[in-house]
């Protein structure tokens, strides 16, 4: 009967972090999901270590689009966009006001950070763009796991922030179930 319990109490915590990805019609709204979801565990723009010289492959859901783009924010200011191998180059800045930049690239854009760790850069650009018939989301995935995944996978991998980020706790739950379970066993005897 202990158990029993014990296994359920495992099956449970283990369920927790096999959930499902919420179905969305494209990568816009599997990021409106998404990203409140995780934001908590993303760094602050402040934190140049998690951008600053790394190559960040661009993503796209447009069934057009077929570029390899990577972006590079270098140190000093300088910004790389590399479209098939052709390079072109900009600036970035960082704003006094906190996660956001200004890209100076053809135009001069303000843009929002929505997300950064380790494996994701995704920036918003301030005002309304899907209203004005334009992306929300401006996403790059590091270019070590980027170039094995299309934008679907990249969504799974996001969500799995959120679990990735909770193991701890429900480590923890567990331990405490198992401790539950034993002192349980043990007021039976």
């Amino acid at each position: 009967m202990a158990r029993n319990r014990l296994l359920d109490a495992f099956n449970e915590a283990r369920s927790i972090s096999r959930r499902e990805l919420p179905e969305a019609e494209d990568m816009r709204k599997y990021l409106d999901i998404i990203i409140p979801q995780v934001r908590q565990w993303g760094e602050d723009l402040r934190e140049m270590q998690f951008y600053v010289g790394k190559p960040w492959l661009e993503f796209r859901d447009d069934d057009n689009f077929h570029d390899q783009v990577l972006h590079f924010f270098n140190d000093g200011g300088e910004y790389m966009r590399i479209e098939n191998g052709d390079v072109s180059n900009g600036t970035w800045r960082l704003m006094d006001t906190p996660n956001r930049l200004i890209l100076d690239y053809e135009n001069t854009e303000m843009f929002e950070l929505s997300f950064m760790n380790e494996n994701f850069f995704i920036l918003q650009k301030h005002g309304d763009q899907p209203r004005l018939g334009r992306e929300k989301y401006f996403v790059m995935v590091h270019e070590r796991i980027g170039k094995k995944l299309q934008w679907p996978d990249a969504m799974e991998v996001l969500y799995r922030v959120k679990y990735e980020h909770s193991r701890f706790y429900q480590t923890l739950t567990v331990i405490v179930l198992v401790i539950i379970v034993i002192v349980l066993v043990y007021s039976l005897i």
